[in-house]
């Protein structure tokens, strides 16, 4: 992942600030700035409890997933950090597009899971008390293997170019590299459709190429469906 390597100061010793604006990020206590995303990740925690529980009760139901998971899907969720204004609070918007490795490695034929790459594209609001965007594309390989029936469980990693919009004395905003870990669960609704459960925790810096870059670190909860191909 990028590395932030500590505080940065510019040459005259002091905090190194980036842009001209006045920092934008909404200023809450911190009890009441977890709070949305507590909620919002513990939703998502019930489905992923909800996922696990029922496939045994319907294994004999399941439709059989299909071998190519070629796959394009939608992905909404919600993730909170903090900086030293106050909560950073990113809306994910984004559309997953996966192309199964077996279609090229005749090797991975043999494997019970399924290996993938992807890209997701996405643009990002960011709850504060200006409008903030956050844009970019990450692109990952992701690991499918099947559970219980209709459920398959996976492991993914990214990495990608983005821009940030917010101001803030912990990092520079424009370019900035977004690197993602996560698990998470499919539950396949038919052959070729299914509902998708995340976590994600995701670091965003610069790689040093401008300062502040002490960087920023969120915590998501998602949600998606996808079809596969």
């Amino acid at each position: 992942m990028a590395s932030s390597h500590g505080p940065k100061h510019a040459a005259g010793g002091g905090p190194a600030y980036a842009g001209t604006r006045k920092g934008t990020v909404r200023r809450t206590p911190p009890g009441k700035c977890r709070l949305g995303g507590a909620a919002w990740i513990a939703l998502v925690f019930t489905v992923l409890f909800l996922m696990t529980g029922v496939p045994p009760l319907l294994a004999e139901e399941a439709p059989c997933p299909s071998r190519s998971m070629n796959e394009a899907g939608v992905i909404v969720g919600y993730g909170q950090g903090s900086l030293p204004e106050g909560c950073y609070d990113p809306l994910l918007v984004i559309v997953r597009l996966g192309y199964d490795l077996e279609n090229r490695v005749a090797l991975l034929r043999e494997w019970k899971g399924v290996l993938s790459l992807y890209v997701e594209p996405q643009v990002n609001p960011v709850n504060s008390a200006e409008t903030e965007i956050e844009f970019g594309v990450d692109a990952g390989v992701k690991y499918m293997h099947p559970l219980s029936g209709r459920l398959w469980g996976h492991l993914f990693a990214s990495v990608g170019p983005h821009y940030i919009s917010v101001v803030t004395a912990k990092q520079t905003n424009g370019f900035i590299i977004s690197d993602v870990v996560g698990a998470g669960l499919t539950w396949f609704l038919t052959e070729k459709s299914a509902l998708v459960a995340e976590y994600r925790f995701r670091h965003l810096s610069n790689a040093d190429t401008n300062l502040p870059n002490n960087g920023i670190n969120c915590h998501f909860g998602t949600i998606g469906y996808t079809r596969f191909f």
